[in-house]
């Protein structure tokens, strides 16, 4: 099993911050995933917390065969993105993992007041299945099972899940980041 991320983060991926951060958290999470529900506040309070130090990176990792409209709400998030919205449109889908339905990714749409007849035809879009595919393709090569699965600076997140823990693990690559430049 890989323990280090088989394809860097870019400037393609969702992101949050800059490329040039000291620390970079990459994310492989699933919008029907209840752990990953859980943890997208704790991104939240991270990035609130490290601004110009973290770069956050979300990719896809839609684990269809338990979560049935995981790979839906993937295509609905790219489509939202699209029209600048993927990070309103994630919080709503991580916030409502236990009730998805394509009913409700239309709410969604038409509450951030998409142009609902482009974000339908881009939900169909091959390009945003190929982009999903190959987020998921890097994940399962850099040894991603499950979700959400992180990498910090490229090597795979191994402690708990927690606020706190996640915390010291950026404070260290800060402060080992900063000692290299001095």
């Amino acid at each position: 099993m890989a323990s280090s991320l088989t394809i860097p983060a870019n400037k393609k991926d969702h992101h949050i911050g800059s490329i040039h951060a000291l620390v970079t958290l990459v994310e492989y999470g699933d919008f029907e995933c209840p752990h990953c529900s859980i943890f997208a506040p704790m991104v939240d309070q991270l990035i609130n917390e490290f601004k110009t130090n973290l770069y956050f990176v979300l990719r896809h990792f839609p684990v269809s065969n338990i979560h049935p409209h995981a790979l839906l709400a993937a295509l609905a998030a790219e489509a939202a993105g699209l029209q600048n919205e993927f990070w309103s449109f994630s919080e709503f889908l991580f916030k409502n993992y236990d009730y998805l339905s394509p009913e409700l990714i239309d709410e969604c749409a038409e509450g951030l007041n998409l142009n609902l007849h482009q974000f339908r035809k881009d939900m169909k879009s091959e390009e945003l299945l190929e982009r999903i595919t190959k987020d998921f393709s890097g994940g399962a090569r850099s040894g991603v099972n499950g979700t959400p699965t992180l990498f910090l600076n490229g090597h795979r997140y191994e402690g708990p899940l927690t606020y706190n823990f996640l915390r010291e693990a950026i404070l260290r690559l800060i402060d080992e980041a900063q000692a290299t430049y001095i």
